[in-house]
């Protein structure tokens, strides 16, 4: 369906920007309460009534599907060299109708082709497919969105149950191939997505053929298959392997001979070899851990029980299935960590760990899967049970309780915990002793650390440190000392009670590796890439800073990166943040409020960044200068380790095994405390930590370019300018702020002296210049004026500069 059409069916549709309102049909409107966009090959419909898509859609007699807008001209040539495919040239690569294709929603966005991934019920899955190449291996990806990646076809499984089989094949243009010829199918879009697959998704399908690729990813399909439906008691079907010599897919199957497909297929299907799925023992954890309820499982009566009864008695089993640790109470909220993919600076994907809130739904799958649910009632003099799901009361009540008990959990971690008495949490999971989550990437190994680290071990544990970070053109003594302390940090986090600053690398122009150095420091405590954010700008900036930094606090995001600052920076939100070991804010979209423990470091990347307002004393600093013009021209064989990444990712358990083993000699030592390191306010233990560890292994210069910092800070935040030409303007006179105001108005030389971050055309500019007057009452700028206070005249604060001349 296009937008044109799908207006057409609506009443009062008006033009707003870029989108469409209309009358909502689902109610009786009359305010045009329905708003429409299209986006990504997609119509969007929100009603500010709050009547469901659902609703609006079956009103118009149309189903979910068609709000995937349909393909443009059927024309439509293939692109150029430039990338990107259409439609048309999709369809004639797999040997399929372009009318076929465009019925089941595949549509051109651009040089994009979409294909849409429905659920059972027809509502559009969370994420989107989208296809840029013929092959899916030359351009195949996921659109941006929450929520994980499901089967293609679900929307037509009831074609299955009808047919009593199902065919599972690798990827979308075979399933449209066997839909095509009228047999289900089920996709899954990559040979080891078989994890994806649910128990609910083969309700009342007895017989399902699994088609195998002759390669080593036809393999991985099988076995991942295999593995998957183990896990399931619930599900007492057949499986069997389909494959035809020669053809490597169905699809290839289907071009060699469209007209003799089907017969030849089904003949393959009665040739089909039964696959041996094992079955879990009672009560044996299933490879999926939620798709079947233990046959010793506990009953909970859910009917003609007080609420307290019913909630205590879930609980109970509740925790008792929670072992190991799944489920956790984070802030006196239920949380649970779940893996998501994220593409690093290098465009690669990787997985990583992040903490999320347990949903109402999700709570009552884990309640459904830790006890049955059971309605009682009486017949025949007998008492009866009959299925029931966990009580929505009884959910929301668990949520509810002020001291949940679950096990606490102050954050992830991807490194080993090093303890205050020394000793190594190493073993992935929980860890009750520090209520920390070690969840360490794939093949990840550490080397044995010595128990009691000799002199030697420690030398050639820096000198390893020293060695990752030697082709970076660091300015000096400091600034090295500074980045081994940085590697240092969020490694030994737990042994530090209070907050550590924000890492500053700085550089006077782009391509010196800044970026790289972070990401360095990154891999080495997670094992991946930092996440990267950049400076809100704007007025609602420290808004939209308190909402990032609860996001990803609440994430447990280790490393968080502030990319690429300009200028002059500075943000109050953030420094309350820096100096906090806790975080309280409300819950995003709710009225509810989280405490959360802050246990990420920070660092900032720019070009001769000015920190302004109180940053300067939150910040320690790196400083890296190349000495050139071109400095992202240097060659590669002028660096020891030319590919840096590749290097620390390979090396990562040893260059850990020697922060260890430091840190372990300095804890064996007595804790040592620096002597040359300069006092750094509200950070002293992290500096007496630290810092001791880094004197201890003999490493000088730590923290001595602290007094740059405050050099190139913008400690008046720009105002010296201002206030020397308000001196020759006002010439020794008073002035109110209303008067400045209206002087910077109408005089250009005024306006050309404001500071960036001062803009007369801001709403509330005049209360805003009043607040940072007020702020330097009594300053002595640098230039050697002073702002004073000089009464109130009409009920109006007078402002006076004077020279400290006099």
């Amino acid at each position: 369906m296009q937008l044109s059409e799908f207006l057409s069916r609506l009443e009062g549709v008006k033009r707003s920007g870029n989108n469409y309102t209309a009358l909502c049909p689902a109610h009786g409107d009359r305010q045009n309460s329905l708003s429409v966009t299209e986006k990504d090959g997609k119509i969007l419909l929100k009603c500010f009534a709050g009547c469901s898509v659902t609703d609006i859609v079956s009103k118009l007699g149309l189903q979910m599907k068609d709000l995937f807008l349909s393909p443009g001209p059927v024309n439509c040539p293939t692109p150029a060299n430039g990338g990107g495919i259409t439609v048309e040239a999709l369809a004639a690569d797999k040997g399929l109708p372009v009318g076929f294709l465009g019925k089941l929603g595949v549509a051109q966005t651009g040089r994009v082709v979409k294909i849409p991934y429905l659920l059972e019920d027809g509502t559009p899955a969370p994420r989107q497919r989208l296809r840029t190449a013929l092959k899916a291996k030359d351009g195949s990806r996921w659109a941006k969105g929450e929520g994980a990646p499901v089967p293609y076809g679900l929307w037509r499984l009831s074609d299955a149950r009808d047919a009593g089989f199902v065919v599972l094949v690798e990827g979308e243009s075979d399933a449209w191939t066997l839909w095509h010829h009228g047999l289900p199918a089920l996709g899954l879009p990559g040979a080891d997505m078989a994890s994806k697959l649910r128990a609910a998704h083969f309700r009342d399908i007895g017989r399902v053929y699994v088609w195998r690729e002759p390669d080593r990813g036809g393999d991985t399909f099988v076995d991942g298959v295999v593995k998957q439906f183990s896990g399931w008691r619930s599900w007492q079907g057949e499986l069997r392997e389909i494959s035809l010599p020669g053809a490597k897919d169905p699809n290839e199957l289907h071009q060699r001979d469209p007209d003799g497909f089907e017969e030849v297929f089904r003949k393959a299907m009665e040739a089909a070899a039964p696959l041996e799925v094992p079955v879990p023992e009672a009560g044996q954890q299933a490879s999926t851990g939620r798709d079947f309820i233990p046959a010793n499982a506990p009953m909970v009566i859910a009917n003609n029980r007080f609420l307290e009864a019913i909630a205590g008695e879930a609980m109970r089993y509740l925790i008792a299935s929670n072992e190991p640790p799944k489920l956790f109470n984070r802030g006196g909220e239920i949380v649970k960590i779940t893996q998501i993919q994220e593409k690093d600076r290098f465009n690669q994907l990787f997985t990583r760990p992040v903490i999320k809130p347990v949903s109402e739904a999700s709570l009552r799958g884990y309640l459904a899967r830790s006890a049955r649910f059971v309605k009682a009632r009486e017949k025949n003099g007998e008492v009866v049970y009959s299925p029931a799901f966990p009580p929505l009361e009884v959910v929301r009540d668990i949520m509810a309780l002020d001291d949940l008990p679950l096990p606490l959990l102050r954050g992830i971690v991807q490194a080993p915990v090093m303890r205050w008495d020394g000793s190594l949490c190493a073993n992935p999971g929980y860890d009750e002793v520090t209520s920390l989550y070690y969840a360490p990437e794939q093949g990840f190994s550490l080397p044995d650390i010595p128990d009691k680290p000799t002199p030697g071990n420690v030398k050639e544990s820096l000198s390893k440190l020293v060695d990752v970070v030697r082709d970076f053109p660091f300015d000096g003594e400091a600034s090295q000392a500074n980045v081994i302390a940085a590697i240092m940090t969020p490694v030994l986090r737990d042994l530090i009670l209070g907050p550590v600053p924000m890492l500053l690398i700085d550089k006077p122009l782009q391509g010196t590796g800044a970026s790289l150095l972070s990401d360095v420091l990154s891999i080495i405590a997670t094992g991946g890439s930092s996440h990267i954010t950049t400076a809100p700008e704007g007025r609602e900036r420290e808004e939209e800073w308190r909402k990032r930094a609860t996001s990803m606090l609440a994430e447990g995001r280790p490393i968080v990166v502030i990319d690429n600052i300009e200028d002059v920076f500075k943000s109050a939100t953030l420094c309350a943040l820096l100096t906090s070991t806790n975080w309280t804010d409300r819950i995003l979209g709710r009225n509810e409020q989280i405490n959360l423990q802050h246990r990420t470091c920070w660092i900032a990347t720019g070009n001769n960044v000015r920190l302004a307002g109180d940053l300067p004393r939150r910040c320690y600093k790196v400083r890296l200068d190349a000495n050139m013009a071109r400095p992202w021209q240097r060659k590669q064989d002028e660096f020891k380790h030319p590919h840096l990444v590749k290097y620390v990712n390979e090396n990562r358990g040893s260059l850990l095994a020697a922060i260890y083993t430091i840190a372990r000699a300095w804890i064996h030592a007595g804790r040592p405390e620096p002597v040359n390191a300069p006092p750094m306010g509200s950070f002293e233990d992290w500096r007496r930590v630290v810092g001791g560890i880094l004197e201890f292994a003999g490493v000088t210069g730590f923290l001595q370019n602290s007094k740059e910092i405050y050099e190139n800070a913008e400690v008046n935040e720009g105002l010296e300018d201002l206030v020397e030409a308000l001196y020759q303007r006002l010439n020794g006179g008073l002035a109110s702020t209303k008067q400045i105001q209206r002087l910077i108005e109408y005089e250009s030389d005024l306006r050309d002296v404001l500071p960036d971050w001062l803009d007369p055309s801001e709403r509330g500019f005049t209360r805003k210049l009043g607040r940072v007057l007020a702020r330097k009452v009594d300053v002595i700028f640098s230039n050697g004026y002073r702002l004073e206070r000089a009464g109130i005249s009409h009920k109006t604060q007078q402002w006076k500069i004077t020279t400290s001349s006099g």
